[in-house]
């Protein structure tokens, strides 16, 4: 079972004390002042953290989700670099969604990491298309280089500028482009953080459950699994989900709805990313994986190098973050712990083997500008390089002959040159081999002599072809079946009354990549392993 330090536990107690009068008789208010204090901070040890002079010096986060409000009073003086690949009208509350996720992970009052540098990639959910409009309808300008408003597109563009570590608060569909995205962060060391979804279910949503990912489940105030939280193979880690004081939108849009008692593995998501990137800093040479490991080794309070196995209840246990932050971690393998955590789920080893060699389609890698195509694909070769990808055309090693075969010379020595001969005796013999074979033939041909002719066939029967006649069913006989069962895992108790509502499906279609004329759009199997053909919409918020 996943443990939590009794340390832990006891301040997660004191905290439910605490949330109980702030949650109580509070109703929304309208205010331009700052929110200053949040419910979290000195339980998970962020104040003695900042006290050591951890504040997130010289790490990047890259946050993916709406656009940030950065004329909050929460943010200002906050680095918030916002990059955005096409136009989009986000409604106001998808904004203060990001809002909310950019101050837990960076405000001066209550952030992890104040003086880090957010990187803040547009990324839109369902709740941004226009009713009665598709993804392509509304936003025709984002289909450049195969979606640029995808999740797997973002990745890459956060892998380009050197993010350390990755936070994604939405719940996007299972989309096949997110493997090769996934596979470049773990071989670089960076953390690709989600959360899980807030369906009270035995499943983890989208894209956190696939391999490398940390998904990220939210737990209480009491420590144990929040009502909301889904949980299910695949789940990697608990942290803290609300309830946390955030910003809504008035009537106008504008933020100014300050409401106290929000919650959700969308907040729960940047508890991990704010750790690990305070934990960054302090041992700035550490791999991303490396740091994952540590995480998972101190849940229960010990860095022994002997984390427990994870659960689907709990994953390895609740986030830690004194101990990550202080435990040395270059001790620890720099090779992705998750590429193998849940079954069936990509990425998969042959994934990375492509990646590495260079035959991956790179139709799957856009806008990664360190992947170079190595392979000798003939199709891909002709119609499937996007533009601006690196080539180096059948250099891969599949790409070469193996040493057992023979192997052709394309420098034969000239006739002309000295020391040439042409083979006369050669020649001569095969000439006299050919004439010995067509006498021989014409002699057959004079021989043959014609057979008997063909008996008539038989007329068809009547009746043809056979008819066939069910077989009657034994009197009393009914089909069996054998019901299936989730895994065996508790029943969650019920939502509280302010739980927020969990966001319908499903998502809408994505058309396929446009190919050249004739040729089929390629497929790749997504992460659960069926075939996909790039069917995939915009992600939905985690909250």
């Amino acid at each position: 079972m996943a443990k939590v330090s009794s340390k832990l536990a006891a301040l997660l107690t004191t905290l439910s004390l605490t949330c109980v009068g702030t949650i109580v008789g509070v109703v929304p208010a309208f205010a331009d002042q700052p929110i200053t204090t949040q419910p979290y901070t000195t339980i998970l040890g962020i104040d003695q953290l900042h006290a050591q002079g951890l504040d997130g010096t010289g790490v990047k986060i890259a946050l993916l989700d709406a656009p940030v409000d950065t004329t909050v009073p929460e943010l200002q003086g906050v680095t918030v670099i916002k990059k955005s690949f096409c136009n989009i009208d986000y409604k106001p509350s998808s904004i203060s969604h990001a809002t909310e996720i950019a101050s837990i992970l960076a405000s001066p009052y209550y952030g992890w990491a104040p003086k880090a540098t957010i990187l803040n990639y547009a990324s839109p959910n369902t709740d941004d298309v226009p009713d009665g409009e598709t993804m392509n309808s509304a936003w025709p300008d984002c289909n450049a280089q195969g979606h640029t408003w995808s999740l797997g597109y973002l990745v890459e563009q956060a892998l380009n500028d050197g993010a350390d570590v990755i936070s994604i608060s939405q719940a996007g569909d299972i989309d096949a482009s997110m493997v090769y995205p996934l596979v470049r962060a773990a071989l670089k060391g960076v953390p690709v953080v989600m959360g899980v979804g807030n369906d009270s279910q035995p499943f983890i949503a989208g894209t956190a459950s696939a391999n490398t990912v940390v998904a990220v489940g939210a737990v209480d105030a009491s420590g144990q699994r929040a009502s909301y939280s889904n949980w299910g193979d695949g789940l990697s880690i608990m942290a803290y989900g609300g309830p946390v004081a955030a910003r809504d939108p008035d009537s106008t849009g504008k933020l100014s709805v300050i409401t106290p008692s929000t919650q959700g593995t969308s907040f729960s998501t940047p508890m991990v990313a704010g750790a690990l990137a305070l934990a960054k800093q302090k041992w700035p040479n550490a791999n991303g994986n490396q740091l994952e490991r540590v995480m998972f080794d101190v849940i229960d309070g010990v860095a022994d190098h002997a984390s427990a196995q994870p659960t689907t209840g709990m994953g390895f246990g609740v986030l830690n973050p004194p101990l990550l932050v202080a435990t040395d971690p270059s001790s620890y393998s720099t090779d992705n712990v998750l590429t193998q955590k849940a079954s069936g789920t990509r990425p998969k080893p042959d994934d990375f083997t492509a990646y590495q060699n260079g035959t991956a389609d790179p139709t799957w890698t856009s806008g990664d500008n360190e992947y170079v195509y190595r392979g000798c694909d003939p199709m891909i070769l002709k119609y499937g390089i996007p533009s601006g990808t690196k080539v180096e055309a059948s250099t891969a090693p599949e790409c070469q002959p193996s040493p057992s075969s023979p192997q052709t010379t394309n420098s034969p020595v000239p006739i002309n040159q000295p020391g040439a001969s042409i083979p006369w005796g050669l020649i001569s013999a095969g000439v006299a081999i050919i004439v010995v074979l067509a006498v021989a033939v014409t002699l057959l041909t004079r021989r043959r002599k014609p057979g008997p002719p063909a008996p008539p066939m038989p007329p068809m029967p009547q009746h043809w072809p056979p008819t066939y006649t069910q077989p009657p069913i034994p009197p009393g006989w009914t089909p069996t079946t054998t019901p299936g069962t989730w895994p065996a895992t508790p029943n969650p108790p019920q939502a509280p009354p302010h739980q927020p509502p969990p966001y319908p499906g499903p998502y809408p279609v994505q058309q396929p990549h446009p190919g050249p004329p004739g040729v089929v759009a390629p497929t790749i199997a997504p992460i659960t392993g069926q075939t996909l053909t790039r069917t995939v919409g915009p992600p939905r918020r985690s909250t």
